[in-house]
């Protein structure tokens, strides 16, 4: 129970509420209360309200649906959202009125967070609210402005997956889900996320056995400036990639590929130092991965030969750090180098094959 604003009209509600944000991962500002922020940097959420229960003040509000839409620019705990509500067309002026105090934080109690963290309620309107229930999918349709369904996803033996006892405001138990279809045209917001609030169309990066990183080196001669591209990969996710043009003319598919991999190992022991800093440092050399058998021998060779004495010095540092066991240069076919498609024009098949790789483990055996 709880009172609005003046104190004197106590109100209840006990029901279903279903949320979908444009989070690539099950929703990390409920699991941290607002201390981590969304996935994308910003949230942009629909929620539907069921009402099995309710009253606000003497006036009943069982059997009624709320929509809302909200939209955080950050850090859910920092505040400054913008929140905008949809009430079931069949409300009486009182349930309207009570409803909108509630879901705008003027009522207090539960809601009345609201008001601390909403600075801009865009408006509420009334609307043909329709919130169903089809076996486990859960489905909120307000006109065109929002459609929504959502679906449990399941766990071991099928069950639903389920958070429990957390200190979530909305309510302590929380039925992990995905969306079906959520979109959003209100208010002047185009919002499409489809499938999201799960981890299957998201860059993953596996906590359950660390892995030590690797990389793809690889460069396409050219008679101006031949390109750089390489990739690192981390826990079985990508962690950086790049693809630019080198910025001195080489004179061989040798030299070209030579400084791709100066380029990739600077950035490598980047990531071999950060690693370090944070507590796990890697347990061997990281390999860069070339399908350039020249460009390897001279890496792994501190004397360079007379056909490279006019390169800059700076483009043999993959040596210095190949002679402390820092680096590896294992050979790899070109077919399986996965910094290929950074450095040319390539087909459909072999940029589809790359997209793939930078969103699956990579599991390859050079």
């Amino acid at each position: 129970m709880a009172l609005d604003t003046a104190g004197t009209v106590p109100w209840t509600i006990k029901g279903e509420l279903i949320l979908n944000c444009n989070c690539t991962v099950f929703c990390p500002c409920v699991v941290s209360l607002g201390k981590h922020p969304p996935t994308e940097g910003y949230c942009q959420a629909w929620s539907g309200v069921r009402i099995d229960e309710g009253h606000y003040g003497d006036e009943e509000l069982s059997g009624l649906k709320v929509g809302l839409m909200l939209e955080i620019p950050g850090l859910m705990a920092r505040g400054n959202w913008k929140a905008a509500a949809f009430i079931d067309e069949r409300a009486s002026e009182a349930a309207y009125e009570g409803l909108v105090n509630i879901f705008s934080g003027k009522a207090r109690g539960t809601t009345g967070l609201f008001g601390v963290l909403v600075s801009e309620f865009m408006g509420a309107e009334r609307a043909p609210v329709i919130f169903e229930t089809e076996g486990k999918a859960r489905r909120l349709m307000v006109g065109k402005k929002i459609q929504g369904e959502i679906v449990p996803v399941e766990g071991h033996g099928g069950e639903d997956i389920v958070v429990t006892n957390t200190e979530y405001w909305m309510g302590p138990d929380i039925t992990v889900a995905t969306a079906t279809k959520g979109r959003v045209r209100a208010f002047g917001r185009v919002w499409d996320f489809d499938g999201r609030i799960r981890c299957d169309v998201s860059i993953c990066y596996s906590r359950s056995t660390f892995q030590d990183p690797i990389a793809f080196s690889d460069a396409n001669l050219s008679k101006w400036r031949s390109q750089t591209g390489y990739v690192a990969y981390l826990a079985n996710g990508p962690v950086f990639a790049r693809s630019v043009k080198q910025k001195c003319v080489v004179l061989s598919s040798c030299e070209a590929e030579l400084v791709a991999l100066s380029a990739a190992a600077c950035d490598v022991m980047w990531l071999r130092h950060f690693l370090t800093e944070l507590g796990f440092p890697p347990r061997a050399a990281t390999p860069i991965h070339c399908d350039n058998d020249a460009a390897k021998r001279v890496a792994e060779n501190p004397i360079s030969g007379k056909g490279l004495r006019h390169v800059d010095r700076r483009h043999f540092f993959v040596q210095d750090v190949v002679a402390i066991k820092a680096i590896t240069v294992p050979r790899v076919d070109s077919k399986n180098n996965l910094a290929d498609a950074l450095t040319k024009i390539i087909d459909n098949s072999v940029y589809f094959n790359f997209g793939a790789s930078m969103l699956r483990s990579w599991t390859m055996a050079c």
